[in-house]
């Protein structure tokens, strides 16, 4: 298919497009998490909290997320963190801003997801030209945490806008436009890659912005309560794609892009 017009700016999903994880590295990720604010937290008469009253205390969190038809990733780390406070009737032994601090990056050093290799050389291929490249994605933690994890993998994002910071998800349009208006940009002059249909492809073409589903990492799955992948087929208006390099040629050219 061909794009009607030059795109000025790219923007990525995170994961299963710009890194995956496997089920153990998620795992040893929320156990990074909950091991490290359970460090800096105190009960009752100074009484220790463990790693697993964390655990236990996010779990009702998320029921209740849940129960009001909301993900995980829609709640900010401060209200994540003062959730689970509230829950096990504690207090923070730092102040609050160093346990978000905290709490947000925990995982990313110890058990990092893994770079995809298409995405590191398409980002720091734009990065050399000067081509803008942000993030929109639906996950737990902040921006500011993962943009400094991939400036830390020699990935430049002018920045990454998350469900959590704005306690809303894909494929609300809000996210999309807020994206575009940082950019300085119309939604059309933005192209937005992504592996999922129903979050990336609807919510970028629901606020005029270019579409492509990305499928090269749909074999990477690793959470089962999400489910296959899902591409319904038609709306020619959207580019899919196996290899993430297929978009480079559209990016500020309009020229021909590959089904």
């Amino acid at each position: 298919m061909r794009a009607s017009h030059p795109f000025h700016a790219l923007s990525l999903d995170l994961g299963e497009t710009v890194w995956w994880s496997t089920t153990l590295q998620a795992a040893r990720q929320a156990e990074a998490r909950h091991r490290t604010l359970s460090a800096i937290l105190v009960g009752p008469a100074e009484r220790r909290i463990e790693p697993k009253e964390v655990t236990d205390a996010e779990r009702e969190i998320r029921v209740e997320l849940n129960l009001a038809r909301r993900g995980p990733g829609t709640l900010s780390t401060r209200h994540q963190v003062e959730g689970i406070v509230r829950r096990l009737d504690a207090k923070l032994t730092v102040p609050m801003d160093e346990a978000l601090s905290r709490f947000a990056f925990a995982g990313l050093d110890s058990d990092p997801p893994t770079v995809n290799l298409e995405a590191r050389l398409l980002v720091q291929s734009l990065n050399r030209r000067g081509f803008p490249v942000i993030a929109i994605s639906n996950t737990q933690r902040s921006g500011q945490a993962w943009g400094a994890y991939l400036r830390s993998e020699g990935l430049t994002f002018e920045f990454v806008i998350t469900s959590s910071d704005c306690e809303t998800a894909k494929p609300d349009p809000r996210l999309f436009r807020m994206a575009a208006d940082r950019l300085a940009l119309t939604p059309r002059e933005v192209l937005h890659i992504g592996d999922r249909w129903e979050t990336d492809v609807l919510g970028a073409l629901s606020v005029g912005m270019g579409a492509a589903l990305y499928r090269g990492l749909w074999s990477r799955y690793w959470n089962p309560d999400d489910g296959p992948p899902v591409d319904p087929g038609g709306h020619p208006e959207v580019f899919r794609w196996d290899d993430l390099a297929q978009s480079e040629k559209l990016l500020e050219r309009g020229t021909e892009g590959s089904e």
